[in-house]
């Protein structure tokens, strides 16, 4: 325990003792009846910084080695015999420590503007985006292709600040579609033109951490409809497919509109 107390001290300090055991190991002389102990202690300390976020990785080896010297005298009518005897006992140890962010999931609608399917990036390959709006930046998996996230600039700032400008449960809802529906004014099942909100949803791309934002009413989408139905099926990659419905564009053709669990690291250091 002591010696593994001394490892994990700074490391100045631990290549201080590695220094000093690796010469008490190369200038020790065994002597009469004496015991000797020879430590080697390898800490390597590594922090890999991958799409923004830090991972500590720490790989501690241990080896041991007690050599003891004893003289075994022997004395007869023949005379006196003597022999050294050497006693070695090895000991060694590896621990490994790995220490990163857990995933999380948020559940935003996204909308699939061009019928081929919902897809994302996954978090490794996502964007830097507060998607649960503590004030801290996260790295979450976005929509990818044609698929945005459906938002709403509530403070008219000209960007979606973080998730509670998304329609998700991260706004107090059960899940996006619940959270649209609060705004079907006419009660009809449908956000549309008839509803105060229409000209004022908007579209949200993330790529390369940048937004691109275009408004609902500009594209072919006339509607979105309310009802949804249950999914067990994901992207791509693997996100979860929540809650599934569906938008009617003007020539009367439909698309996908879906609540999607999209992965996330919260409280990336940026």
């Amino acid at each position: 325990y002591q010696l593994i107390s001394r490892l994990l001290l700074a490391p100045e300090q631990n290549q201080q003792l590695s220094d000093s055991l690796k010469a008490a190991e190369t200038t020790q002389t065994p002597s009469e009846s004496s015991s000797e102990a020879v430590a080697a202690a390898e800490n390597t300390q590594e922090v890999q910084q991958t799409s923004s976020f830090s991972q500590f990785n720490m790989k501690i080896e241990i080896s041991m080695v007690r050599i003891e010297q004893q003289t075994l005298t022997i004395s007869n009518e023949f005379g006196t015999f003597t022999q050294q005897i050497t006693v070695v006992e090895a000991f060694s140890l590896s621990l490994e420590i790995s220490i990163g962010q857990e995933v999380e999931e948020s559940d935003p609608l996204i909308i699939d503007m061009n019928g081929d399917g919902l897809t994302s990036s996954g978090v490794e390959q996502g964007a830097i985006f507060d998607i649960n709006a503590d004030g801290k930046l996260d790295q979450v998996s976005v929509p990818t292709s044609d698929n945005v996230f459906l938002a709403l600039d509530i403070n008219n700032n000209g960007r979606i600040d973080n998730g509670s400008e998304l329609f998700g449960d991260q706004t107090g809802y059960q899940n996006g579609f619940s959270y649209l529906a609060s705004f079907d004014g006419n009660n009809d099942g449908l956000i549309n033109a008839n509803d105060a909100i229409f000209d004022s949803l908007l579209t949200l791309r993330l790529s390369d951490n940048q937004q691109f934002i275009t408004e609902l009413s500009s594209t072919p989408i006339k509607s979105i409809n309310l009802g949804y139905s249950d999914s067990n099926s994901k992207t791509d990659a693997g996100d979860k497919i929540v809650q599934i419905s569906d938008y009617t564009k003007s020539d009367g053709q439909t698309g996908v509109v879906a609540d999607l669990l999209l992965q996330y690291k919260s409280g990336i250091n940026k």
